[in-house]
């Protein structure tokens, strides 16, 4: 039930394209682009499409404030997957969205070190 595709992409607008032409078509792109402002500290957006989410950063989490700005947007990711499934946002669905922000945000650093932009 809260299984879904995030991925998360850093870099500026052409290193933003080289990594979604993995994963999607030009149309598409062009549409998820548009929903970044590349001078943001972050974005995430949701592909209606694939039923799946995009989490975008500037550049990969080196400081506190950068991951900061990481768990900020993998907070829209949750809770974008939590409404999805039908669980909303209270005191008693409040432990299940802290243990999926914290499973996203270790799959994410865990991830990061290791990935390469292909236009790097």
């Amino acid at each position: 039930m809260l299984y879904r595709d995030i991925l998360v992409v850093y870099g500026d607008e052409q290193q933003t394209r080289d990594v979604l032409r993995l994963y999607f078509d030009a149309e598409e792109i062009d549409e998820l682009v548009e929903e970044i402002s590349f001078s943001e500290c972050g974005k995430t957006v949701y592909v209606k499409k694939f039923n799946s989410l995009l989490v975008w950063l500037p550049g990969r989490p080196k400081t506190a404030q950068e991951v900061g700005f990481l768990v900020h947007e993998l907070f829209h990711a949750t809770y974008a997957v939590m409404c999805n499934a039908g669980i909303s946002l209270s005191e008693d669905s409040e432990e299940i969205f802290a243990y999926a922000i914290g499973f996203l945000a270790e799959k994410v650093m865990e991830t990061l070190p290791t990935f390469s932009c292909p236009s790097q």
